[in-house]
Order: C-alpha cells, then structure tokens, then sequence
C-alpha cells in the first residue's frame, strides 16, 4: 500500500500542472530581474527629481511601490509561499 501511494505521488509529481509552474516561476524569476533593473533606475531618477525640484516625485514613487508589491507576489508564488499567480494573472498592484 505504501509502494502505491509513493508511485501515486511520483506520478502526480510529473504531472503537467507542476511542469506549467516551473515555466511560471522562470518567467517571473526573469520579470523579478528586470523589475529590479526599473526601480534602480527609477530610484537614481528619482535622487535627480528631488535634488532638482526640493521633493520627490509623486507618480514615480508609486510606480516603484507597485512594482516593489509585484515583485513579493512574484517570490511568494516562486518559493510556494502562496499559489496565487501574480500580474497579469491578477490586477497590477495598487490598481484596484
């Protein structure tokens, strides 16, 4: 019974849904590397903003939130933390 219930697992494990997800978790490990890229560069802009003008940029510091919201989803659903599918599976964060 238990050699079953192994070879029951071993099966599910290959499984498509769990092949999908791996596709998933490299594309926002990817999309997590060029969100990074954008708040840095965001954050240097930002600097520049400010120094210019005596305060930061409004629009541009929600933007970085948002995406700073999207790429935590992205680490929860690629560490298992959570199976809720991150943007464009859900709305952007902060729009709703």
């Amino acid at each position: 019974m238990h050699e079953r219930n192994q070879q029951a697992q071993f099966y599910s494990a290959l499984s498509g849904e769990l092949w999908i997800r791996l596709v998933l978790m490299l594309a926002y490990a990817l999309a997590i590397k060029v969100g990074l890229m954008v708040v840095t560069v965001l954050a240097v802009v930002q600097f520049v903003f400010a120094l210019l003008s005596g305060g930061p940029n409004p629009a541009i510091g929600q933007f970085c939130g948002a995406c700073n919201l999207f790429m935590r989803q992205a680490w929860d659903f690629i560490c298992f933390v959570s199976e809720d599918k991150p943007f464009p599976f859900q709305d952007w964060p902060g729009e709703n």
